[in-house]
């Protein structure tokens, strides 16, 4: 048996041959194999955003290896609670995806060589937000108002944190994004209307804030019609 010590990286080539007592010396034989002890690499190549509005999730990766070769990739997928408890499994062909329900989530890779060599695991958090956020309208005019130009306020609430934009219509028209506190200006009398949504960072929309009241700028008459004699 013949035992190589600290072969070089990469491919390496013996010649082995053998001689009998009477100096006959066999055809030679080559023996040829591959040594590597480097580490490969892997990377993440698709990823959700980081907080997203859908339940499926797809994670697309790639590795390299310089001497043998990618044999496999490793990785895990789960809740960001009970991580430490989910194992690695075979993920073949560079991708992973799976359907989940909201929270905080983690995804880990790692590739494997055909030297055995596992790579650094390289990992990714995101949040899924399935649950839509609410807005609530705090400043409106009186139902009967002769403002002409009413200001409105109004909040979102969401559990991902802050809300990411607000849009605003009147008169049913085309919603347009705006903030609060906002002022509706040169409105004509008659029944108005006023829609916020608010939408939140993953992208989910509220139900519509609505308030309904009638604007009337025009002053009322009044006439006398039963008066005492002029003296």
């Amino acid at each position: 048996m013949l035992a190589v010590q600290n072969p070089d990286e990469g491919m390496n080539f013996y010649t082995v041959e053998v001689r009998d007592r009477a100096g006959n010396v066999s055809d030679p034989q080559v023996v040829s194999f591959v040594a590597d002890r480097s580490v490969p690499t892997v990377a993440l190549n698709l990823t959700p955003s980081l907080i997203s509005n859908q339940e499926r999730s797809e994670f697309r990766f790639s590795g390299t290896d310089a001497i043998s070769g990618i044999d496999k990739y490793e990785c895990r997928i789960g809740d960001a609670a009970s991580f430490a408890s989910v194992p690695f499994v075979d993920c073949p062909n560079g991708e992973r995806i799976e359907s989940l329900s909201s929270g905080s989530k983690k995804f880990e890779v790692r590739s494997v060589d055909r030297a055995g060599n596992r790579s650094s695991t390289v990992g990714y958090d995101w949040l899924i937000d399935l649950s839509a956020p609410t807005v609530t309208i705090t400043r409106m005019p009186n139902p009967y108002s002769n403002v002409v130009n009413p200001v409105f306020e109004f909040v979102g609430t969401d559990d991902s944190g802050p809300l990411a934009r607000y849009e605003c219509s009147v008169d049913g028209g085309a919603a347009a994004t705006c903030s609060s506190p906002h002022t509706l200006t040169n409105l004509s009398n008659g029944a108005r209307r006023f829609s916020v949504i608010g939408v939140d960072s993953a992208g989910n929309r509220s139900a519509p804030a609505i308030y309904n009241w009638v604007a009337d700028t025009v002053a009322p008459t009044v006439s006398l019609t039963s008066t005492p004699s002029a003296v």
